[in-house]
């Protein structure tokens, strides 16, 4: 267990998970909120598992990049299920969260780059 690990320790921990459980504290995580979990799994290839309510909050988060839990499944039977599938699947999740994280980055650039121009401060 680490207890408030340097950042380069947290990642490196992260990284080498097979998924991530959001642990949202209220109800305000699927409303106003936004989740670190999220970064987390960007940042580092690690898929979230995630049920319904949380892909209609974070309606940025494609499905394929997640482990999606059923109704009445909890976290701790997906995890055993992901522990259990054949790597080629853990790999595909990953490749979906790198494509995410990819599309999702030339999104916001793309966004950026635009008001930018519009305030003509971008730079040619």
């Amino acid at each position: 267990m680490y207890k408030n690990p340097p950042y380069p320790v947290f990642y490196d921990v992260v990284a080498h998970s097979l998924a991530l459980v959001p642990m949202l504290a209220s109800p305000l995580y699927y409303a106003s909120k936004f989740s670190s979990t999220v970064y987390s799994s960007l940042i580092t290839g690690v898929p979230m598992i995630a049920d319904d309510r949380f892909l209609d909050a974070y309606t940025m988060i494609d499905r394929a990049a997640v482990y999606p839990r059923a109704d009445g499944e909890d976290e701790v039977a997906v995890m055993f299920r992901v522990a259990a599938q054949d790597a080629r699947e853990t790999w595909r999740a990953r490749r979906a969260v790198s494509d995410l994280r990819e599309r999702l980055n030339r999104r916001a650039a793309g966004l950026l780059r635009g008001w930018l121009d519009e305030k003509g401060a971008a730079k040619e």
